[in-house]
This record gives C-alpha cells, sequence and structure tokens, in this order.
C-alpha cells in the first residue's frame, strides 16, 4: 500500500472539472472526480499510518493560514503520457508537510525546490498515447485550503483507489492566536 498526503479540490471547483471536455480517445485513461487531488509529499510504501497522522497533527498550521490553491491556467503535459492541471499557491505547504513527514526510511530534512502542484486528469494507455494534443485547455479557479489528507492507495488495472486515512483540518484562525 502507497501513502501519500494531499489536499482535495472543493465540490465547486471538481464541478468545473467536470465540464472540462473529456472526449473518449482509445488511447487514454481520463482520471475520475475521486481521483483529483493534488499531491504534497509521497510517503512510499513502507510509511506506518499512525506516525504520519501524529506528524501531521504535530504541524504548526499557524504560518499556513490563508492557503489558496490556484488552477491552471491551462492544461499541460508531462512528456506525451499525462495531462494535467498546474496548481499553484501549495509550495509552503508542501514543504512544511515534507518536513514534518519524511517519507518512509528518510530523516525529516527540508525539501528541496522539486514540489509541482499539479491535479493529473488522464494518462496515455500503452507507449503509443500521445496526449500533447490536448495541452492548452483553458481552465482556471482557486480553493481554499483548509485541510490536508492522508491517503491509501492501491493501484488497480482501472487506475488508482484513494482511501482516506486521516483528515487534519487547520484549526479555525481564532484558535490560532
Amino acid at each position: 500500500m502507497r501513502m501519500f498526503v494531499a489536499v482535495w479540490p472543493s465540490v465547486e471547483v471538481v464541478d468545473c472539472l467536470k465540464r472540462l471536455d473529456r472526449l473518449p480517445r482509445g488511447d487514454m485513461r481520463w482520471t475520475t472526480p475521486e481521483q483529483w487531488h493534488v499531491t504534497l509529499s509521497f510517503l512510499g510504501n513502507d510509511a506506518s499510518a499512525e506516525c504520519s497522522k501524529a506528524a501531521l497533527e504535530q504541524m504548526d498550521f499557524a504560518s499556513l493560514r490563508g492557503a489558496l490553491a490556484e488552477v491552471g491556467p491551462a492544461t499541460a503535459c508531462f512528456g506525451r503520457h499525462v495531462l494535467y492541471l498546474p496548481v499553484g499557491g501549495l509550495s509552503r505547504l508542501a514543504s512544511c508537510v515534507r518536513e514534518a513527514v519524511p517519507p518512509a526510511g528518510h530523516a525529516a530534512q527540508p525539501a528541496t525546490n522539486s514540489f509541482t502542484g499539479h491535479l493529473t486528469l488522464a494518462r496515455a494507455r500503452g507507449r503509443t498515447g500521445d496526449l500533447r494534443a490536448l495541452a492548452g485547455m483553458r481552465f482556471s479557479a482557486t480553493w481554499p485550503v483548509n485541510s490536508v489528507t492522508l491517503v491509501a492507495s492501491t493501484l488497480a488495472h482501472t487506475g488508482a483507489r484513494y482511501e482516506v486515512v486521516a483528515s487534519i483540518p487547520f484549526p479555525a484562525p481564532d484558535v490560532l492566536g
């Protein structure tokens, strides 16, 4: 079982994403709304759910107040095989998560600048699929980030299935002081 920490788009953003032109093509598989998330940190196959949850609950959320995910402005591709929407505004949150909850088998350390926030929309099937023609579809939205989620991922032939292990909400501003 693979574990990761993610944020999920708001219901309003998901509703807008559902309206994207998602024509069926035999050389690709569209991701489903249940799969739409932004991975802040991949923890690995041997991560402890209990330890990871405890570390997330100890995070200093005061510095993260007002985090806003910014989607868009258009679809893009990682190589030929992955269609995605860029998501900005989460680098600081991702860095904090990576410091608090290191991948399994690694000591806590500051995150590098390798975070690329994105929502995966589709994956090519096989080696011949090429999704680059779908890059450039205009889409932009924002949503306030109010929690982080610890997720267990199981791979299946229909795509990854996710199980929320824990959702850690950010404390209300008046609680933060």
